[in-house]
C-alpha cells in the first residue's frame, strides 16, 4: 500500500529524510556531513536523483533544508556531496555581513544567502530577498520557515527600472537557470511582476548579492543611474559567468564608479567601494 506523504509546504522537517534506499544508491550514511562520493557513485546517484525526483530533508551548515536535487543543481551538490559550489562565498558573507546595515538578495533561489545573512546580521537590520519565479519562491519560503526565520522580507518580483511585468524563462531541468534571457526552445515562459530596487525605501545598501543568469546589468545598473552615490551598495557579490548576455559591461562600470575587486572565482566577482571597507 503506497504511503502518501504530506505536501512539502506542510510537512515538518524530517518527513523527507533520506531512507535506506537513498543511502544505498548514493553510497552515503550521513547526509549532514561533507563527503564527496566516488565518481561511479556520483554518476549513478545523479541519474537516480533525476529519475526518482525525490525530495530530501538534510542539515547543511546547521540549516534545515528541504532540497529538490532533480530540479536544482545546488540542491544536487548538497545531497550528493554535502557541498555547494559556492562554499567559499558563503564563508565570506558569514564573516563580513555583520558590518553592513542590510542585506539585499536578488535572485534568492532557495534562500541560502538569506539564511546566512539572517544568522549573522544583527537584529534590526533588514534582509530583502527578491525571487520572481513562483515555484522557487515557495521553496524559499519553506526553507526560511524550517529554520524559524521570519525576518527576511520576500519580494516575489523581479528587480527592474519600472514597476510592471516582464517575461522570464526557466529551464525545465533546473530552477537555478531562470533568466530574462531565453537560451533554448524548451525553456518555460512565465510573466512575473517587476519592482524598482529604489522603491524599497532603502537609503543605502550595505551588502548586495545578485545572481540572475545574465540579466545583472539590466537590474543593477539602473539603480546606479538614478540613485546618488551615498545610496550605492558598499559590497557587491555578482555573478559574471553569463556576461555575454549583458548589454552593458557591469564590471567596467563598477570599476569606473570606484569599486575594486576583492574576491573572484570562476562564476562570481565581489566588489567593495574604495575607502569604504567594512
Amino acid at each position: 500500500m503506497a504511503v502518501t506523504l504530506p505536501s512539502p509546504e506542510e510537512a515538518p522537517f524530517g518527513t523527507f529524510s533520506p531512507d535506506t534506499v537513498a543511502r544505498l544508491v548514493l553510497g552515503k550514511r550521513d547526509f549532514n556531513r561533507p563527503r564527496r562520493a566516488w565518481p561511479l557513485w556520483r554518476k549513478l546517484g545523479r541519474a537516480w536523483l533525476h529519475r526518482s525526483r525525490r525530495i530530501f530533508d538534510v542539515t547543511y551548515h546547521g540549516f534545515r533544508l528541504r532540497l529538490h536535487p532533480a530540479t536544482n543543481a545546488g540542491d544536487e551538490g548538497i545531497v550528493l556531496n554535502g557541498i555547494h559550489g559556492e562554499e567559499d562565498e558563503f564563508a565570506r558573507v558569514a564573516e563580513r555581513v555583520a558590518a553592513y546595515e542590510n542585506f539585499i538578495d536578488i535572485g534568492a533561489n532557495i534562500g541560502l544567502y538569506s539564511l546566512i545573512a539572517a544568522r549573522f546580521l544583527p537584529e534590526g537590520r533588514s534582509i530583502i530577498a527578491f525571487e520572481p519565479d513562483p515555484g522557487t519562491a515557495r521553496r524559499l519560503r519553506i526553507n526560511l520557515a524550517l529554520n524559524g526565520v521570519t525576518r527576511v522580507e520576500i519580494v516575489q518580483a523581479a528587480v527592474s527600472p519600472e514597476r510592471g511585468e516582464m517575461t522570464i524563462y526557466r529551464a525545465p531541468h533546473s530552477i537555478g537557470l531562470t533568466s530574462a534571457n531565453k537560451r533554448f526552445d524548451d525553456w518555460i515562459e512565465e510573466r512575473v511582476p517587476t519592482v524598482p530596487l529604489a522603491e524599497r525605501g532603502i537609503t543605502r545598501i550595505g551588502m548586495l548579492k545578485i545572481d540572475i543568469e545574465g540579466f545583472e546589468d539590466q537590474e543593477l545598473l539602473p539603480y546606479f543611474d538614478t540613485m546618488p552615490p551615498e545610496a550605492w551598495p558598499r559590497y557587491i557579490l555578482i555573478e559574471v559567468c553569463h556576461h555575454k548576455y549583458w548589454k552593458r559591461d557591469v564590471v567596467a562600470e563598477l570599476r569606473a564608479k570606484g569599486y575594486r575587486e576583492v574576491f573572484s572565482n570562476i562564476r562570481n566577482l565581489h566588489f567593495e567601494r574604495e575607502g569604504d571597507r567594512a
